[in-house]
């Protein structure tokens, strides 16, 4: 991972806007607060309504410049559903998150320091969090 990006990710994040995958519904505000923390290696955890939604681990990749991502997330049903997952049998014989050719998934990963935005042009999902203040 860049020095810049293990910066910039690590902290909390709320989630303010969502696009909704194959059915191409415009982004919305999601329905319930939704929090994400995250460590300078791209583990998370997300919380919704103060509950344990799921947890994952980031992989990074750069291909053409710009950093690609598959999320692994440790619990069913995923919440996220970036293709390809562990726990999406859709994903293929051929997937492996440490082959060479992992980057292959177009997952992009955007961040800043008061912005995180996590896209998907496979399933066309979308989320876009706000850092929020250290407690």
């Amino acid at each position: 991972m860049t020095d810049s990006l293990a910066r910039l990710l690590p902290g909390r994040w709320q989630l303010v806007e969502m696009g909704a995958g194959a059915c191409f519904v415009a982004a919305h505000a999601p329905d319930r607060y939704t929090e994400m923390v995250l460590t300078d290696q791209g583990k998370g955890t997300v919380y919704q309504g103060g509950e344990l939604l799921t947890t994952f681990q980031l992989s990074f990749h750069f291909y053409w410049g710009q950093l690609r991502f598959i999320m692994e997330e440790t619990r069913a049903p995923a919440y996220f559903d970036f293709f390809p997952s562990f726990l999406d049998e859709r994903a293929g014989r051929y997937y492996k998150p440490d082959s060479p050719y992992a980057h292959v998934y177009k997952n992009t990963i955007l961040v800043c320091e008061e912005t995180l935005v996590m896209y998907g042009p496979r399933t066309g999902l979308s989320f876009v969090f706000k850092r929020l203040p250290s407690p």
